[in-house]
């Protein structure tokens, strides 16, 4: 494993040369390539950590912040993406709003629940917590907690709090319409409430009786 801190991309060939000698080559004319050289020391080299930008980009989805706007086409059915939608009302534009993420990115027929299949388990509280908790997982995204709540065993997890500045869920027997008194405020948190009927499988037009 080494650090890629050059390369030349020939776009006509579509081949790209990798090269980790930080010192700055001799470069010559090519009309079919480019070269591209790291800047070393600026912001480049502080990236976060992967797994950190996955888990706060995750967080953006599922906390509906990730929204942007394009104009309708104009009569020749082209989309002018770098016209600024900020003063255009909505018989105008469209705004487009995230509302699921995944890394699954190979297609497989077997592929199973969505997070956003997760998370409309569950309804949300925005700004509240519960008092008390069974467990406490640090480090993880909304929908993380949202699939170990479900999927916890030990015990019938009815409700999770999820605090976005700290990446920490708490995950709870405690259901908020039991014991709403056991609800409090908290500006970083929001509870998630489970579905009384995620659990069962509904079958439409049909009864026992």
């Amino acid at each position: 494993e080494w650090n890629c801190v050059q390369f030349d991309y020939c776009q006509s060939t579509s081949v790209c040369t990798l090269g980790k000698n930080a010192d700055m080559p001799t470069l010559i004319n090519n009309t079919q390539c480019n070269h591209y050289q790291r800047v070393l020391g600026g912001g480049i080299d502080n990236q976060l950590p992967l797994s950190q930008v996955w888990t706060t980009l995750k967080n953006r989805v599922y906390g509906n912040n990730i929204i942007f706007s394009l104009p309708l086409p104009d009569a020749n059915g082209v989309v002018d993406i770098t016209a600024d939608t900020s003063n255009m009302d909505d018989s105008q534009k469209l705004t487009f709003k995230a509302y699921d993420i995944t890394d699954q990115v190979v297609s497989s027929v077997s592929r199973t629940g969505s997070s956003s299949t997760l998370m409309s388990q569950f309804t949300v509280i925005p700004k509240k917590e519960g008092k008390g908790y069974n467990t406490l997982v640090r480090g993880v995204s909304v929908d993380d907690c949202a699939n170990d709540c479900i999927g916890e065993q030990t015990y019938n997890c009815q409700s999770f709090a999820y605090c976005w500045d700290a990446g920490a869920c708490f995950m709870s027997t405690m259901h908020p319409d039991e014991r709403p008194d056991l609800l409090k405020d908290n500006n970083a948190c929001d509870l998630y409430s489970r579905d009384y009927t995620s659990n069962y499988q509904k079958f439409s037009g049909l009864t026992v009786l």
